[in-house]
């Protein structure tokens, strides 16, 4: 039961606008005013994502539809971000009825919230995603954020972020920027369901409880701080937040396995540095008394159980575009827990490596992607190839290819990952 918090640790390393003034000389120009009061776009997607590897089947068939907008008024602004996606591929390959059910749809509003500004002072309330951190990929200090990580390495870390109920209180100063949050009922990262093809549970029959979020009576609230500060050469933020560990962590009660969340100390610090074609960031988190996964063994039987140790993460990345030999990415990070034991699970700091490569051709309506990750030690490897072309203003279609090389097993777990090399193609209607 313990194999699905082992494999999350691998995973979790991805304006609305009116004018005010009105002339009520005209009503003409007082419609087209009321006009621009509100705005949305969005788009209609259909994906077909196969899996290609040793067991053959498929894991995406259907459409999703995404919708963002926003309202003004002079009570301040309303902004909506709604996500809905069908996939039928659970049904087609005829999995679990529940896994099925799941996904027909799949809804999620990422963000309902409130926004009004006062001078250098602006409110905001309601459901809301908060970004922290510089990486584009291996981010170690955006913890405030949940993520749904049930595609695992697949998981668009754009689109897994999961917006909570919180208050925001943002000071706007000559060149710092103040952020203070309070969250009176945390949502925490979603795991795998038991009978996806990617859950590491898969048929062992495990009963988790509290496996998707808790009830609001046993959520404590929490606070953060964020200070940011420009520079000419770039910027720098402090970060705080006293909350409990967003990721699953299981502790045995009687014959089931519950998932616990428990409050700890977060700081960090992040920092991008600009000069010439290139963008330098950094990003350090120190987390004190973290929650940790650990485990004691009775009679050859692995029982988890939690045990707080100080946690250390850190990130170093470069950006460099060219008009002639494309984007360039690369990032470096490593997490691990400061005092080394047998009982943790995580007992060593983990590395990972991102390197990636985009470039436009024909007019930047056709571009070539690909990426590189390099897991435990750079001996496991994913390889990530794409294409997307624009056919007009509306059309888009994307083609995407998944190689998974993995010599070394993720610590308990298996290398049977090799089997989900997958290939997705995306058609998508932007409006």
């Amino acid at each position: 039961m313990i194999k699905i918090t082992t494999f999350l640790l691998f995973v979790c390393l991805f304006h609305v606008h009116a004018d005010e003034e009105f002339d009520f000389g005209e009503a003409e120009t007082s419609l087209q005013e009321e006009k621009k009061a509100y705005s949305y776009n969005g788009n209609i997607s259909f994906k077909a994502g196969r899996q290609i590897g040793q067991v053959k089947r498929w894991m995406d068939l259907g459409p999703s539809i995404k919708i963002k907008g926003g309202l003004q008024n002079p009570w301040g602004n309303l902004r909506i971000d709604l996500d809905s996606e069908f996939n039928y591929s659970f049904k087609v390959e005829n999995d679990d009825q529940g896994l099925s059910q799941s996904y027909s749809p799949k809804t999620t509003l990422r963000e309902l919230y409130w926004q009004k500004s006062f001078g250098k002072h602006t409110f905001k309330i309601g459901k809301k995603i908060v970004v922290w951190g510089k990486a584009d990929a291996l981010v170690v200090t955006d913890v405030l954020t949940p993520k749904d990580l049930s595609l695992l390495f697949f998981t668009d870390i754009e689109k897994a972020r999961i917006g909570q109920l919180l208050f925001e209180w943002d000071i706007f100063l000559e060149k710092t920027e103040i952020n203070f949050y309070a969250i009176p009922f945390p949502l925490y990262n979603k795991s795998t369901h038991l009978e996806h093809p990617y859950s590491p549970l898969k048929g062992f029959g495990a009963s988790i409880k509290n496996q998707e979020e808790y009830s609001k009576n046993e959520q404590n609230p929490e606070v953060a701080l964020r200070i940011n500060r420009q520079w000419e050469w770039g910027s720098t933020a402090l970060l705080m937040a006293s909350l409990h560990n967003r990721d699953l962590l299981l502790e045995t009660s009687g014959s089931d396995s519950i998932e616990k969340h428990e409050r700890y100390f977060f700081t960090g610090v992040t920092t991008n540095l600009v000069f010439k074609s290139f963008l330098l960031k950094t990003e350090l988190a120190y987390e004190q008394k973290r929650p940790l996964q650990a485990k004691t063994t009775f009679f050859g039987i692995d029982i988890p159980y939690i045990e707080k140790k100080d946690f250390l993460s850190a990130m170093i990345g470069l950006d460099y575009n060219h008009s002639q030999w494309g984007n360039w990415l690369i990032e470096y990070s490593f997490t691990g827990p400061l005092e080394k034991e047998d009982n943790l699970y995580q007992k060593d700091f983990q590395q990972l490596v991102v390197l990636n490569w985009s470039k436009s051709f024909l007019n930047e309506d056709l571009t070539l992607t690909s990426g590189l990750t390099f897991y435990d030690h750079l001996k496991n490897t994913l390889l990530s190839l794409g294409a997307s072309y624009i056919i007009n203003d509306n059309w888009k279609g994307n083609l995407n290819l998944s190689i998974i090389d993995f010599a070394k097993p993720l610590s308990t777990l298996g290398s049977n990952f090799d089997q989900w090399d997958r290939a997705d193609l995306t058609i998508k209607y932007s409006f």
